[in-house]
């Protein structure tokens, strides 16, 4: 393959070419963008914006056409993932689509996403192998944030790995049933952070000789993808940019000198790893953000879904709103699992429709229970995860060195486990009736024309809902005696229901909005703790249907 019939290769040639992994030309539609992501590993990737999913076929049948072998492919909500190799490059190919609705406006994302390593730098995913089981799979939380998950044959997984010194290590020895060294199949991080891996680095100081690990795998994106941050002034350095982008080559430094036989494996969504009784989906990476720099670092958590024999467990790692709003989007109600590891520890990471699409029954908190208590996190709006709807929560208390997960473990067992803990929240709020909420029209009713409203629940006195227009087909609703809280929560609601946010306002405490879909206009309040909704039918001049942006003049709803 002449590299000047490859991917990109106008850009390529004035960088090092000898460092990079290489892949045919893209034929078919869209804007080309290339992205430089892992500096030091030779990594790249392509984004062909607005292309459809032939383009990523024909592609795929391109790479077949250029000697390139499929090694694995995978599919979810619709969007598709395949990994091709030729013995030299590795060539992971996405085709990504969904439906943006973001304030003012929807639209439809497409693109192929064309990520190329070279296996100088990385390894391909693992395959299921072989194996004899000698023990049953078993999941601790370790160190703050450290996942350690042993496998049906001994070998472990670790997921990020916390801050404390010695947690890590003492969780792999004590659990290790082979004797000998504990064996580290693959060690998984979500992103550089220090509280997800300066465990490793202990682990790696004091311990190399006692342990084996076997390969590395992340995703930590070059300092060039940050975007500076909010107090950046020009001709200052992106300060969070180099310190993020530094990650790379401190664990490169400490992966040759402490364990010079482990491999790297760079993530890409839609790979697949099978061990011993463990499947590991990589379900996002910040190659999937769609822009390619990212404001908040956070946002560059890999996701990964863990299926086990027991069950699936999700772990979000860092991945604040915008990144979490994107997995959901893409992914849907494939996110769904058993146990979920509540995304920035449960302060405010995370989606609220993210985990309405998880349902799982076991939230783990990341954090000790003093904490959540002190910060009253559980019930909190801005976490936008609720408690209630969980059958558990696993939550560590201040003197647990590890917490153990058995997926299969007895409601009596889970019982004696968890610690039990006050905080502030609100019993009124029913998760049940939230998930599957009912409406205040009737089906007639919405036959003939009336305005629709998510339901309020929560605590307050609810008015009776009643028609004030029957011409116009409108109602109000009234709920005095609420808190910020309860308006907050209700205001999410119609984001999660799909409602556009044409217009808002305040005067001191007082909130006032427009929310409005194709069919519904409402007109939300609060005001000295009460909650007022003047819901009727959209008006023809509401909202362009290709961009949802007001069109022309809104119909105010009578009084």
């Amino acid at each position: 393959m002449k590299k000047e019939n490859c991917l990109a290769y106008s850009q390529m040639k004035e960088h090092d070419s000898n460092l990079y992994g290489y892949a045919p030309a893209y034929d078919g539609e869209g804007i080309e963008e290339l992205v430089y992501s892992y500096y030091l590993f030779g990594s790249y990737y392509v984004y062909e914006h607005g292309a459809k999913e032939k383009d990523y076929i024909d592609y795929c049948d391109k790479l077949k056409s250029c000697g390139f072998e499929l090694y694995s492919s995978n599919s979810s909500n619709g969007n598709s993932f395949a990994t091709y190799f030729d013995g030299e490059n590795i060539v992971n190919v996405s085709y990504i689509s969904y439906r943006d609705v973001d304030k003012y406006i929807v639209r439809d994302v497409s693109y192929v996403l064309i990520s190329v390593d070279s296996v100088r730098n990385s390894l391909l995913p693992c395959k299921a192998e072989k194996f004899e089981a000698v023990t049953d799979v078993k999941v601790s939380l370790v160190g703050f944030t450290g996942l350690v998950i042993r496998m049906l044959d001994g070998r472990f997984i670790v997921i990020d790995s916390g801050m404390d010194k010695e947690n890590i290590f003492n969780a792999l020895t004590e659990q290790n049933v082979l004797g000998g060294k504990p064996v580290v199949a693959a060690w998984l991080f979500s992103h550089a952070h220090g509280d997800h891996f300066n465990g490793f680095y202990y682990t790696l100081e004091d311990h190399a000789d006692e342990i084996e690990i076997q390969t590395i795998v992340h995703n930590f994106p070059g300092e060039s993808l940050y975007m500076p941050n909010k107090n950046y002034m020009e001709g200052v350095p992106n300060i969070e940019g180099e310190w993020m982008g530094r990650r790379n080559i401190k664990m490169d430094n400490y992966i040759k000198e402490k364990m010079p036989s482990c491999r790297y494996t760079i993530a890409h969504a839609g790979q697949i790893f099978e061990y011993a009784g463990v499947k590991i989906e990589v379900l996002q990476t910040s190659e999937n953000l769609y822009k390619k720099q990212m404001f908040d670092s956070n946002m560059s958590s890999v996701v990964y879904m863990l299926t086990m024999p027991d069950g699936k467990l999700l772990a979000l790692g860092d991945a604040v709103d915008q990144a979490s709003k994107i997995i959901r989007k893409i992914h849907g109600k494939a996110l769904k699992c058993d146990a979920v590891v509540l995304a920035h520890h449960g302060y405010n990471g995370g989606d609220e429709e993210m985990y309405f699409d998880a349902d799982a029954r076991v939230a783990i908190w990341p954090l000790p229970v003093e904490e959540i208590v002190n910060k009253s996190l559980a019930g909190n709006f801005t976490n936008h995860f609720d408690y209630h709807s969980v059958k558990y929560n696993f939550i560590r208390s201040k003197d647990d060195p590890a917490m153990v997960l058995y997926h299969g473990m007895s409601a009596e067992e889970i019982e004696r486990f968890v610690p039990k803990f006050e905080v502030r929240h609100y019993d009124d709020v029913c998760y049940e009736s939230r998930k599957n909420p009912k409406h205040y029209i009737t089906e007639a009713q919405a036959a003939e024309g009336y305005g629709d409203a998510p339901r309020y629940y929560g605590r307050g006195e609810e008015t009776e809902t009643f028609v004030i227009n029957p011409e116009d087909k409108t109602y109000e609703i009234t709920v005095s005696g609420v808190t910020r809280y309860e308006y907050d929560y209700y205001w999410n609601s119609f984001k999660r229901d799909g409602y556009v946010r044409m217009e808002e306002s305040a005067d001191g405490d007082n909130r006032y909005v427009t929310f409005a879909d194709l069919l519904n206009e409402v007109h939300l309040s609060f005001v000295d703790g009460v909650i007022t909704a003047k819901v009727g039918p959209a008006g023809k001049n509401v909202l362009d249907l290709d961009t949802m942006t007001v069109k022309g003049g809104k119909r105010e709803i009578s009084e």
